[in-house]
């Protein structure tokens, strides 16, 4: 089993349930709707925020009950926040009626600000905020969105919002494989605008699918050594044989497995987004510290996307992840609130 990530936090291991692939791309419908965020981004970036309104269908609701007004809302009060606001988009894969694109928020917290009504107004701490997000949009026959799941890490959000106490910072920050994060651009960054434009048309979906074992846990042979790791919002250069965060999760949870709800591939792009459960049985060991089971059972998802090389390695990994989830359910954390 290979490991999904080398930082502490990330907690990215899965044991994946063989899907079938989405069918071959319909590519006006695919090339349109990936279009629509391209302008959905550019569109905020310039302040028009009623874009998100013509972007959404009537009636929209999130798996977690946000409606289109709520997305609206949590927008504009980051907006209204942070100087400098503005959304990159990183990477947009595109087939039939599905969009999995990824994206870096970043800005300079000078504002008080209500982002999440239960905690109140939070006062600045004039220091740069910078997360990334990954999101997995269904698209309906108008171009209206329908379907939308994010994943990104809340506790890297929060501490950079000031609401972590200073010890544990060390858990949603930084790296913990031995290697310093990579500042400068790297990896699909340093393609032209034709090499990048390649990645999307090179027909090599069945071939990369086909390469990814059924338990959607790729072997180290899989990947490039050393390949690029972007994980919660931090990017590295990674050993595919080097210790992982396998060595918790597995003992903590010996009967951890996943499902694949979505798959979806583009050229040399490849998009899962994952449920993954598993039950708390195990003693496992995280530094110094004893975990003690809970026999309780924890779930989540996790978001990964892979670009491939033309010998068919894994050269570029990105995944995304609510890391709280995990951590709580691992007594690492407090339940939210407290």
């Amino acid at each position: 089993m290979k490991r999904m990530a080398q930082g502490l936090i990330l907690l990215a291991m899965v044991v994946l349930v063989s899907a079938a692939p989405a069918a071959a791309q319909e590519e006006t419908m695919a090339q349109r709707n990936k279009d629509i965020i391209v302008a959905l981004v550019d569109g905020v970036n310039a302040g028009n925020f009623d874009i998100i309104d013509e972007v959404y269908a009537e009636g929209y609701v999130s798996p977690t009950g946000d409606t289109a007004a709520d997305t609206k809302a949590a927008i504009m009060a980051q907006a209204a926040a942070f100087t400098d606001y503005e959304i990159t988009l990183n990477v947009a894969i595109a087939q039939e009626d599905w969009v999995v694109w990824h994206v870096t928020y970043s800005g300079v917290f000078e504002t008080a600000a209500e982002f999440f009504p239960e905690m109140g107004m939070i006062e600045p701490t004039g220091e740069p905020v910078r997360y990334t997000q990954m999101v997995f949009s269904r698209f309906n026959e108008d171009g209206r969105v329908v379907e939308n799941s994010s994943q990104f890490s809340f506790l890297n959000f929060a501490a950079q919002l000031g609401l972590l106490p200073p010890e544990m910072m060390p858990m949603v920050s930084g790296t913990t494989s031995g290697t310093e994060a990579i500042t400068e651009p790297v990896g699909y960054e340093l393609l032209s605008e034709e090499e990048l434009a390649a990645t999307f048309t090179s027909g090599m979906e069945e071939r990369n699918l086909a390469l990814i074992p059924e338990d959607f846990s790729p072997a180290p042979e899989l990947y490039a050594d050393p390949y690029i790791l972007r994980a919660v919002g931090t990017t590295e250069e990674a050993s595919p044989f080097g210790p992982g965060i396998d060595d918790l999760l597995v003992p903590a949870m010996p009967d951890i497995t996943g499902e694949t709800q979505i798959l979806i591939a583009e050229g040399d792009w490849v998009a899962t987004l994952v449920n993954v459960r598993g039950t708390f049985t195990g003693e496992a060991q995280l530094g110094p510290m004893t975990l003690t089971p809970t026999n309780e059972v924890i779930e989540w998802q996790i978001g990964l996307i892979y670009r491939f090389d033309a010998d068919g390695k894994i050269v570029e990994e990105w995944n995304e992840l609510n890391t709280a989830i995990v951590l709580t359910g691992l007594g690492i954390l407090p339940p939210m609130g407290q």
